[in-house]
């Protein structure tokens, strides 16, 4: 099983020293993947939360030259606030420039202040997001397009034939039905293993082909032993693998775990340290 790390790019200790740093500790300690997500502006009644955004595909080129051995992924970008010829610039661009791998963790969005700030369309962002990412893919993978019969030639494209795998993240049964229709897989965040089981089985009703699961986590330690994942709190480190355990049993090869964004950054590394050690043994 391949464990991810979420790099905290936002929040009051957001800077580039805590990003390299986790960044650096994410390699050191052979975690798989880095993430990293989006906010482009909020209203300030959410500054303390969305404190110190790091633009993030601005943020994965620069963890791109600073890392040789891992993952990088989006958790998530959230593509109807931006321009998709533009974004497929920019995740082609990064694609050709480095050796790693690259996952995109695409949301519809939630806030509707910033969609209005940016004068974005709040309540088409569903089908606005289905269009983008169908004209995402056929751009990572084409140089040359067809738009309202005039041909246009697009470059650089993905070195993976079927560029980057494009994940929904999401809770809602429309994210888990985007994910089996028109992605190629499902990004979860902070749901429980059975919750996830539920979700797979109605991705399973609109695709017959097999789609990506690739869980967020949210981990928060609360003295030596005791751990809160979400709304549970296990008491022993030993519940967090059988957490671990049920999801891989489920055929989920990929966990992406993230700790509080409001810790010292020390302390986020030591959670790391302690993380990896209850994760050796898959």
């Amino acid at each position: 099983m391949k464990f991810g790390i979420f790099i905290p790019n936002y929040g009051s200790y957001a800077s580039r020293k805590t990003i390299e740093k986790i960044a650096f500790n994410a390699e050191k300690l052979e975690f798989d993947s880095i993430w990293v997500s989006d906010h482009i502006i909020v209203p300030k009644k959410f500054s303390k939360l969305f404190s110190n955004v790091y633009e993030p595909i601005a943020t994965l080129s620069y963890l791109a030259a600073k890392t040789e051995n891992l993952i990088l992924g989006t958790s998530v970008v959230v593509l109807p606030l931006r321009d998709p010829v533009l974004f497929a610039k920019q995740i082609a661009t990064i694609d050709q420039l480095t050796d790693s791998e690259i996952y995109l963790g695409l949301g519809s969005g939630w806030l509707k202040e910033e969609f209005d700030f940016l004068g974005k369309n709040f309540k088409e962002r569903g089908k606005i997001m289905d269009d983008e990412i169908l004209m995402i893919k056929n751009l990572l993978t084409n140089n040359v397009i067809k738009i309202n019969n005039e041909e246009y030639y697009f470059s650089p494209i993905s070195k993976k034939r079927n560029g980057p795998p494009m994940l929904i993240g999401g809770n809602s049964r429309r994210a888990m039905e985007r994910a089996a229709k028109i992605a190629d897989g499902w990004h979860p965040i902070r749901l429980k293993p059975k919750e996830i089981e539920k979700g797979i089985r109605i991705m399973q009703k609109y695709s017959v082909q097999r789609k990506i699961v690739i869980p967020r986590v949210s981990i928060m330690f609360k003295g030596q032993n005791r751990l809160q994942t979400d709304n549970v709190l296990a008491s022993s480190s030993r519940q967090i693998m059988e957490e671990f355990e049920e999801l891989n049993k489920l055929g989920i090869n990929h966990i992406v775990i993230d700790f509080p964004v409001e810790q010292q950054p020390e302390k986020y590394v030591e959670d790391m340290k302690t993380v990896k050690n209850l994760t050796s043994s898959f």
